[in-house]
């Protein structure tokens, strides 16, 4: 017994049992001696009184067989209730150590006090693993005592509360380090997210810059543009950074891992990274637009300029005699208005190109924005020079129009002259009798002959500036000049026969009138006969 509390006592309550329960065996021996004693004691006085001193001494020993009852009741119940006061002592004790064991504070600034909160919290488990022994033997020692009789009830609930007290800052203890060894690894990770987003942040940051500055040089807008887009997905990487840590605090947030103050602390580390990168994302968007408008506007200006020098090669291609000269003036009037409209609208548009190339020259390289004024230049010139070259066609159309005007009414003229002198040809192809009728109408022939050589000069021109009516025009005056040509010579072989029966017919009365003169017989009458018959004859001829 006395081994037993030598452990579970501390040494000076150990003393001071150890010297209670020293003068309880002496006080146990003095008794069981006093016995003796008394005994002797009857032995001696017995000769003198015996029957009076035997009941003085039962009366004595019953009071000491009393006394030694009560002494061993006392005793007994000194071996329990002592061990049970000192496991209560103990407990006491032990529950306002494991009371004054608390957890490291949850109160952090940064990352190393999360750092130093799990090696205090580890210290923590440390020292209530020291504490287990004791525990575990004052629980034994409870578990004992409690097995003997008449052991104070308070000693089952001392040992059940010292295990509940002990089990609960042990399962505080490791709950608090498995969270703070959580919160660690989270943090680390969520820090470690920031060093990288702001390592990454400061390289496309400057990339950034070097981009905006080439915008004074810039080679290629498609180039700077590529470069843009793969730079603005770099940016946009870093938002699966921030999509991590965001998992970090939701996780942090959810388990309770840090008081609201330092959860706030990081979720305003979070907000100013993810405001940072939307004002980059915000930046490099605006930047790409400008540079795909500008690059939309050099296209656009580059493509002008092609349509604009295509129109011109294609104006002053419609100029060729192949292209130009075959049409009709009205064609032509109407292709050189037309001209004259696309010239000057594209004279407004070359100046609204020219305007708006002022607007982004800057933007572009020495190269680019002489070669650019170049072109500028070059399509100036050739819209005067197209406005130059309309302007005198316009002047020379309006001349040929004017001549053509007149070359109409000579035309108008020409066919009056050539219907008038159609009506000459009489569908009646009679030869007249008379001499002088056939040389009026030779002349007449004749006449308009020689008007159809003057005219055909006239037909020239006419064709020269028509060439429509050419064919018609020609075969009708080759029809006419043919069929006057006919019957001139009609005419002409009628007129040389009529001369040639007069000068008989004038023999022949010449005849006459001689054999009339010489013969006047009787045979007159016969003689008048036969000239009658040659007059007839005659008529027969003419016929």
């Amino acid at each position: 017994m006395t081994g037993i509390l030598a452990r579970i006592l501390p040494i000076t309550d150990f003393y001071l049992f150890q010297s209670d329960v020293q003068q309880i065996d002496t006080i146990s021996y003095d008794v069981k001696t006093l016995s003796t004693l008394l005994d002797e004691l009857i032995e001696e006085r017995a000769t003198d009184d015996p029957s009076r001193y035997r009941q003085r001494l039962d009366v004595l020993l019953g009071r000491y067989r009393q006394l030694l009852n009560s002494i061993d009741e006392a005793s007994q119940r000194c071996t329990v209730v002592i061990p049970a006061k000192m496991i209560h002592e103990n407990s006491l004790q032990l529950n306002t150590s494991l009371e004054n064991i608390s957890n490291a504070p949850m109160n952090f600034r940064d990352l190393s006090d999360v750092r130093t909160a799990v090696q205090g919290q580890i210290r923590v488990c440390d020292v209530l693993e020291n504490f287990s022994h004791q525990i575990n033997e004052l629980v034994t020692r409870g578990n004992e005592l409690i097995r003997q009789p008449m052991v104070p009830k308070y000693v089952q609930h001392d040992i059940q509360n010292i295990q509940k007290l002990y089990n609960e800052k042990i399962r505080s203890a490791q709950d608090h380090l498995e969270k703070f060894k959580h919160l660690l690894e989270l943090w680390e990770r969520f820090d470690a997210n920031k060093r990288r987003y702001q390592q990454q942040t400061e390289r496309l940051n400057n990339e950034l810059v070097q981009l905006k500055s080439n915008q004074k040089s810039i080679i290629s807008f498609q180039h700077e543009i590529d470069n843009c887009k793969h730079l603005r997905a770099s940016y946009t990487d870093l938002k699966l950074i921030l999509d991590e840590n965001t998992q970090y605090l939701q996780t942090i947030s959810s388990n309770n891992l840090l008081p609201y103050e330092n959860l706030q602390k990081l979720k305003i580390d979070y907000d100013n990274m993810l405001e940072d990168l939307t004002e980059k994302l915000r930046i490099i968007d605006e930047f790409l637009q400008d540079l795909i408008h500008d690059n939309n506007k050099w296209t656009h200006f580059n493509d002008e300029l092609k349509r604009l020098e295509t129109l011109f090669r294609e104006i002053g291609s419609m100029f060729d005699a192949k292209m130009f000269g075959e049409r009709a003036l009205e064609e032509k009037q109407q292709i050189l208005e037309t001209f004259n409209r696309e010239v000057q609208s594209e004279d407004t548009h070359l100046n609204t190109l020219r305007t708006k190339y002022k607007t982004f020259s800057s933007n572009l390289t020495d190269q680019e924005r002489q070669q650019a004024e170049i072109m500028i230049n070059k399509m100036q010139v050739e819209l005067e020079q197209l406005q130059e070259q309309i302007e005198k066609r316009h002047e020379r159309l309006n001349s040929l129009i004017h001549q053509r005007q007149e070359l109409d009414q000579t035309y108008d003229r020409f066919i009056i002259w050539f219907e008038d002198k159609q009506r000459l040809i009489s569908p009646d192809q009679t030869i007249p009798l008379k001499t002088m009728e056939i040389e009026r109408l030779l002349k007449k022939y004749s006449d308009v002959l020689n008007e159809i050589k003057v005219q055909r000069s006239t037909l020239n021109n006419i064709i020269k500036l028509n060439e429509n009516v050419k064919q018609k025009l020609i075969r009708r005056i080759n029809n006419l000049e043919e069929i006057l040509n006919d019957r001139y010579r009609q005419l002409n072989l009628a007129n040389e026969q009529r001369y040639e029966f007069d000068r008989i017919m004038t023999k022949l009365n010449e005849w006459v009138k001689s054999i009339e003169q010489q013969i006047k017989d009787p045979f007159t009458n016969d003689l008048q006969q036969t000239t009658n018959v040659l007059k007839e004859k005659s008529k027969n001829i003419q016929v």
